[in-house]
């Protein structure tokens, strides 16, 4: 029974903790989905602290620990807890008024961030209370608690998957709570056995079903107010406000929420020339997690065509690679929202293929009347799609990229973009005709940040010959507010320079990068004081070009490339070509250039929060402090009693292993983003794979004598460092993979890893932690690492590469290694000299 309910509390507090992330993910970004991991497992690490404290009073370890209908009744009522509070946290977050983009300009906003934080955490308190007390009893062994609970971890991953699409987020919400119910309200006494335990579970049986009723009477006066809206600042909010705009239908997934939106007022044309004079038709937008919009024509409308049609998407600088020459007859088509390109292309005559990953939104494009003849949708990851066409042999007259990015700049900083790689690049110049070109439109950002780096980023994709002559292969033009990137895998022809220049004068777009580009051509229609875009481009171009050039001479391969790099981080803004190891396409500040940034955007603190950084150093700060303060309950405990302190070889044992586990954890999930598409998948796909394996690992650790832990940990440990170095090597393999293979070569592939980790933490136990009390301060350790490392590893990946995570974890069980293998020469017995 005990391990039923550690299996089903572990189900719960799981799928808790993903809806809780597609909670954040509506309300406020997805960036802050770090803090949803860190907030459950300060919860895990609370409740060890905790149950430290009381578990060095003889009385209540005699009342709960030393029976097993004592410890069951203590976990039915942490369960019920837990189950009541789940529903409390979510009114308790509608209720707070907290806004981060204030934050700045109102500190009272950190008091609302620590309080949301420490309300989402008191469910976890007691989900992790129910694990930390079967740990602790000494009638339950290591291995098979942490097999129940890592396999009904993997089981709360995948429930949110079915879910979300039947019964939507808010009621989605409820449901982990009502799965506890049965086993919350059993006389744990009862079930344990018979007799003079029996009768007082059956006394204590009113006592259970108080919670079940409370928790009852409150889902039906609660429920109400936990629907989910979209943050203010978000396009829905928004679009909604328009004179006679309506929600047309509603469907959550896994990948996010889609809102179909309609109305009069809804007319989406980037890159539109302001002298067009030309009305925009009006439009539907498919709207995920309430930002990221996909605007379609209204059903009847289909894209005007023809060579004597004069429409809008004529006049969009988005739509530049159809008037370079005749129109491309294939196009394939990466779309991150927007939808312009998609039309565009349409309109032209092209063949299209598109990529789209999300079920609803690829159903309502296959409605489109350009579905039946010229229209091809294919429901998958953008990057695993042209990795499996360019193994076919397959080629496109042009590829088109379209990602607008969030509502706010700066949001989408911890954002990984895995289609603006330098990797991902090179995949679409694979796919490319010989004379075709690659198209790329973004919004512009002052000072001159994007531009720039993406041109870094296809300079660094074409090959070397091609760097050494980088002005003649990328054009782009601008308007006052977006840019167009045009790459071409061979030089611009003549001709086609020509076209741009002519239709970049008819609508009044600026050039900011052409072969033969003459000085008086930037800056002439949307004027800024200086042409800011124009010189920072050029001035990337040429430190990439003199660096291909110097390579081909010297043959200094690394220390030129070095040396470049260096020279595109040290100005204003970081502009390093993002790869896949760096994915962070949107991250630009660089802290020790803060207050020149500061004074370059206007002097307000207010640009400082569109980093992305301010967040996740005031979570960070926040979490190191209550990680601080659990650690420090032992030892203020054994303040009034000196014989209770604790050893300090059980603490830094599990914090290196707490540690070890969410950073590797963590490499894993944002590296394979780029094999899934999606953060929200990855983290399921990974986690879910991890916890089943240890599952297996911590079964197999009770076959592992604790004096060979140490062995058992340095394999651990060279396994995370195989897999860290060899992570980048597999994933070309993997995005040639359909979908559903792609997953389960993932599940598989996963499988020595996550044994091999899983030995550590109740191997750990048995080593370390034999005393009830000892157990506790163990589980709180591993916790406290874990709430540390979450937020950490997103400013660590940013900063120096997702590979970084991987070599720090790996460090990490080397530290556990060595408190292992002390600990093993402090106990061994002295041997003796084979003369005596």
């Amino acid at each position: 029974m005990a391990l039923a309910l550690v299996f089903a509390v572990s189900a719960a507090s799981l799928a808790l903790e993903a809806l809780l992330a597609r909670y954040f993910a509506l309300t406020q970004w997805h960036h802050l989905s770090f803090m949803v991991i860190s907030i459950a497992l300060l919860g895990f690490s609370a409740s060890g602290a905790w149950l430290n404290l009381v578990a060095g009073g003889r009385r209540w370890r005699a009342a709960h620990l030393a029976s097993p209908g004592g410890v069951l009744r203590a976990m039915q009522r942490a369960a019920a807890a837990m189950a009541v509070t789940s529903i409390a946290m979510f009114v308790v977050l509608r209720l707070l008024p907290l806004d981060f983009f204030r934050i700045p300009n109102e500190p009272l906003q950190l008091l609302f961030l620590a309080a949301s934080y420490l309300a989402c955490a008191v469910p976890f308190f007691f989900a992790g209370l129910v694990t930390a007390i079967a740990f602790a009893a000494g009638n339950q062994r290591p291995g098979a608690v942490y097999a129940a609970a890592m396999a009904g971890s993997a089981v709360g991953v995948l429930l949110p998957l079915a879910l979300l699409p039947l019964a939507g987020l808010r009621a989605a919400l409820v449901i982990p709570a009502l799965l506890l119910l049965p086993l919350a309200v059993r006389p744990g006494a009862a079930a344990a056995g018979g007799g003079a335990g029996g009768r007082r579970g059956r006394r204590l049986l009113p006592l259970l079903v108080l919670p079940a009723a409370a928790l009852g009477a409150g889902m039906v006066l609660a429920y109400p107010a936990m629907e989910p809206r979209p943050g203010p600042y978000k396009y829905l909010a928004h679009m909604l406000r328009f004179p006679d705009t309506r929600e047309i239908s509603r469907h959550d997934t896994i990948r996010g929420r889609i809102d179909e939106v309609a109305g009069p007022t809804i007319r989406f044309a980037p890159g539109l020339s302001l002298g067009a004079g030309i009305v925009v038709p009006a439009q539907r937008a498919l709207v995920r997690d309430g930002d990221a919009a996909l605007f379609v024509a209204e059903p009847g409308g289909a894209v005007e065509r023809g060579p004597n049609v004069i429409s809008w998407l004529d006049a969009i600088h988005p739509a530049a690679a159809f008037h370079l020459g005749p129109a491309p007859d294939t196009a394939l088509v990466l779309q991150e929202g927007g939808g312009v390109l998609l039309a565009a292309a349409l309109h032209a005559g092209s063949r299209v293929t598109v990529a789209e990953p999300n079920g609803i939104v690829a159903r309502r494009l296959r409605e489109l009347p350009e579905a039946a003849t010229a229209l091809l949708v294919v429901q998958d990851e953008p990057r695993a799609l042209v990795r499996r066409l360019a193994r076919r042999g397959q080629r496109f007259g042009a590829v088109l990229i379209e990602d607008w990015g969030a509502s706010l700049a700066g949001t989408a900083s911890h954002t990984q973009e895995p289609l603006l790689t330098v990797q991902a690049f090179r995949d679409y110049l694979a796919v490319l005709e010989p004379g075709g070109v690659l198209s790329v439109s973004r919004r512009l950002l002052l000072p001159p940040s994007n531009a720039p780096r993406l041109a870094a980023v296809a300079m660094q994709a074409l090959p070397p010959e091609a760097r050494r002559a980088a002005q003649d292969h990328l054009a782009m033009i601008r308007n006052w507010d977006s840019f167009t990137l045009l790459v071409s895998p061979r030089p611009w022809p003549a001709a086609e320079v020509a076209s741009l220049r002519s239709f970049a004068a008819r609508h009044g777009f600026d050039l900011v990068a052409l072969p033969g580009l003459r000085p008086d051509e930037p800056n002439r229609f949307n004027r800024l004081a200086e042409p800011f875009h124009a010189h920072a481009v050029a001035a990337v171009l040429e430190t990439m070009r003199s660096a291909a050039t110097t390579t081909a001479t010297t043959g200094a391969t690394p220390q030129r490339r070095s040396q470049a790099t260096a020279a595109l981080a040290a100005g204003l803004v970081d502009l390093r070509p993002a790869t896949d190891d760096r994915p962070f396409f949107n991250r630009f500040v660089r802290w020790n250039r803060l207050a020149d940034y500061q004074r370059a955007t206007g002097g307000r603190l207010y640009g400082l929060l569109l980093s992305g950084d301010v967040v996740a150093l005031a979570v960070l700060a926040e979490a190191l402090v209550l990680a601080l303060v659990l650690l420090a309950v032992p030892w203020l405990r054994a303040a009034r009693r000196p014989a209770a302190v604790p050893s300090t070889a059980p603490v830094g044992y599990f914090l290196a292993i707490g540690a070890g586990f969410i950073l590797m954890e963590l490499m894993l999930i944002q590296r394979l983003t780029v094999a899934l598409g999606d953060p929200v998948v990855s983290f399921k796909v990974v986690l879910g794979a991890l916890l089943v394996w240890s599952a297996g690992g911590g079964l197999a650790s009770e076959r592992v004598a604790p004096r060979r832990a140490w062995l058992a940990l340095a394999a651990a440990a060279a396994v995370v460092l195989a897999y860290t170095l060899a992570g980048s090597l597999a994933m070309p393999w993997l995005l040639g993979l359909a979908r559903a293979p792609r997953v389960a070569a993932i599940v598989v592939l996963l499988a020595p890893l996550g044994a091999a980790v899983g030995v550590a933490f109740p191997l750990g136990l048995r080593l370390l932690a034999p005393e009830p009390a000892t157990r506790a301060l163990a589980w709180a350790a591993n916790g406290c690492a874990s709430v540390v490392g979450a937020v950490a590893s997103t400013l660590l990946a940013v900063a120096q590469g997702i590979t970084a995570l991987g070599l720090v974890a790996v460090a990490a069980y080397a530290c556990a290694v060595l408190v292992a293998a002390a600990v093993r020469n402090r106990a061994a017995p002295p041997r003796q000299d084979a003369r005596s």
